[in-house]
């Protein structure tokens, strides 16, 4: 298992690859770049998958199939990763 970082774009959907087993352990900004680390399992027998994030601002209308992964602050702005399902 290893943790990777993967970068995510703030003002529209981001699709990523990522094991299949993979958990988001945090996520936050770095250097002004929103970003999500997730735990994954390097074993070559466990399968990647696609898997859509996108962030929104508090108070901001989010479809049914988006699941709540985390929040995190950017100067005064506070905003909240979510899972496409």
């Amino acid at each position: 298992m290893k943790i990777y970082k993967y970068e995510i774009s703030l003002f529209k959907k981001t699709t990523i690859e990522v094991s299949f087993s993979g958990r988001v352990v945090h996520c936050g900004s770095q250097n002004n770049t929103p970003c999500l680390w997730i735990l994954v399992d390097t074993d070559p027998n466990d399968f990647a998958i696609k898997r859509t994030f996108e962030i929104v601002g508090t108070g901001w209308e989010t479809p049914d199939n988006y699941n709540y992964v985390g929040t995190y602050q950017q100067g005064e702005f506070v905003w909240h990763i979510m899972e496409v399902e």
